[in-house]
């Protein structure tokens, strides 16, 4: 049998590219969505992200993790740099959404109990955080 390497988008998996996007939802109060693969290929760029925006005029930073496909160690290390971030500017750090892809590779490296972790934004706001009724910021 004579085997083939898979051509440019074809694999045994096809990675997700990385995006963050940040959104007011209340006064100082943040959510910043990550999307795609967090991996050694996306590492800088997450870092990146999350450094910039969780900026001074936060208070509260949720990040939306429904969208992440993959995580590896790099994109662990991703989310502590992100907790350690938002600990030195005093600005409180959530997960929402996050999923297997997510929660099992946590559970694994036993980072899961540093974290506030919440189903939904909603429930995130049901535990104390500023409703999105508040004044925005941006």
């Amino acid at each position: 049998m004579n085997a083939t390497p898979p051509q440019q988008g074809q694999g045994w998996f096809a990675a997700t590219p990385f995006d963050a996007e940040r959104e007011a939802i209340g006064r100082g109060v943040y959510v910043l969505r990550l999307s795609g693969d967090l991996d050694l290929g996306s590492y800088e760029m997450a870092f990146e992200a999350v450094r910039e925006k969780i900026g001074p005029t936060a208070r509260t930073v949720l990040l939306d993790l429904s969208g992440v496909t993959f995580c590896s160690s790099s994109g662990l290390r991703v989310l502590v740099a992100a907790a350690e971030h938002a600990a030195t500017q005093n600005i409180e750090l959530g997960l929402v959404g996050a999923g297997r892809s997510v929660l099992r590779p946590m559970e694994i490296a036993g980072i899961d109990a540093h974290f506030r972790s919440y189903p939904t934004i909603a429930a995130a706001l049901a535990d104390g955080i500023p409703s999105s009724g508040d004044s925005t910021d941006s």
